[in-house]
């Protein structure tokens, strides 16, 4: 099986050991996401496909919510976690941006599953507090300087919604163009 034909696994989120259970229902979760939005899923469905009984569900997560909420967290810690440049939002912003959209690359697919529908808005703002956590501890004496958290979020969700706003355009090319003009913003 080709690697963009390969499934959507449990294995794409988690980093490390988490029981069984835990694994079968984000499975059955993802499986049942690509199709139905999120507020169609119901915790005893989710369980029947997942071969687990309500209790176990109730016993890591509240409700399909929090289920989704963690996943999404999961992926964007994954991404953040690998993110490499945090100090050129100061001195590199267009690379900045570039790497963060490129960053979020490998996980697109899972990204669209976790994101979707009235979902969307919550990508750039997890990105945004997993950066900030990240800022913290590479430039501590910047984490709460008002100027960088502004442009950390000027700079992520207008490159988020720019993206996002012409599926019809080549990605690379439209990553390009983002950078090129998020380089005229500079961070005084």
């Amino acid at each position: 099986m080709s690697e963009e034909n390969k499934p959507i696994s449990a294995n794409d989120i988690f980093s490390g050991k988490v029981p069984k259970s835990m694994r079968r229902l984000a499975e059955a979760f993802l499986k049942m996401r690509k199709t139905q939005s999120l507020e169609d899923i119901t915790v005893v469905r989710l369980c029947e496909l997942a071969d687990v009984n309500k209790s176990t569900f109730y016993h890591y997560y509240h409700d399909v919510y929090d289920l989704s909420d963690q996943l999404q967290s999961e992926v964007i810690h994954r991404i953040v976690e690998n993110f490499e440049h945090v100090e050129a939002i100061l001195t590199d912003p267009g690379t900045f941006v570039k790497d963060v959209l490129r960053d979020c690359r490998p996980d697109s697919e899972l990204i669209a599953i976790l994101f979707a529908g009235n979902q969307i808005d919550k990508l750039p703002r997890k990105v945004e507090e997993g950066l900030k956590k990240l800022i913290a501890q590479v430039i501590p004496d910047r984490k709460d300087d008002m100027s960088v958290n502004l442009h950390l979020t000027y700079q992520l969700y207008g490159a988020y919604y720019a993206f996002m706003s012409y599926p019809e355009y080549d990605k690379d090319d439209k990553i390009e163009y983002i950078a090129k003009l998020t380089d005229r913003v500079q961070l005084h």
